[in-house]
């Protein structure tokens, strides 16, 4: 079978694809707007939208090679989407160390001030295990092997932000 014209396919290109391993299918304009959960249930034949946003949960889908943040992100065109539930994914809360280098401007015992660069995320979460401010400041602290970690208490203090959330440092 192949698909309609303007209706995304799968690689290899199949309309009822089977849904072994990892699948990749490419948003098409027509697409365009619609929320990566909704388009995935629409495109995989047989997949309930709580099983998608369960693997979207579990980082069982990437969006352009990355952990979408939400669930609910508006897909682009051109945006690649790929299935991957029945990946290897590591075991909930390992985290790896990682050599990300950090602008610190003050650290102690007690705290650490650093700038966390745009586009970051915190913790790892969601399928999200690397890359993060968590696997960058377990480095610094010196682990060089994965490790169970839970996560503290950070704050957004003084950053400048417009999230409106920011509090002073004592």
């Amino acid at each position: 079978d192949s698909p309609r014209e303007g209706q995304a396919c799968f690689e290899p290109c199949a309309a009822s694809a089977k849904l072994q391993g990892a699948s990749s299918l490419e948003v098409l304009p027509a697409d365009r707007g619609m929320r990566l959960d909704a388009f995935l249930t629409a495109r995989l034949s047989g997949v309930t939208r709580g099983r998608v946003q369960r693997a979207l949960r579990d980082g069982g889908v990437l969006l352009n090679g990355v952990p979408p943040a939400k669930i609910s992100t508006k897909v682009k065109a051109g945006d690649r989407v790929q299935w991957i539930r029945d990946a290897e994914r590591q075991a909930p809360g390992l985290v790896e160390p990682e050599d990300i280098p950090l602008q610190i401007y003050h650290e102690d015992e007690t705290c650490i001030v650093l700038e966390k660069p745009a586009g970051m995320c915190v913790h790892p979460a969601g399928g999200l295990r690397s890359g993060t401010l968590v696997n960058a400041l377990l480095h610094h602290a010196g682990y060089r092997s994965p490790m169970t970690a839970a996560v503290g208490d950070f704050r957004n203090c003084d950053s400048g932000s417009d999230s409106g959330d920011d509090q002073p440092c004592p």
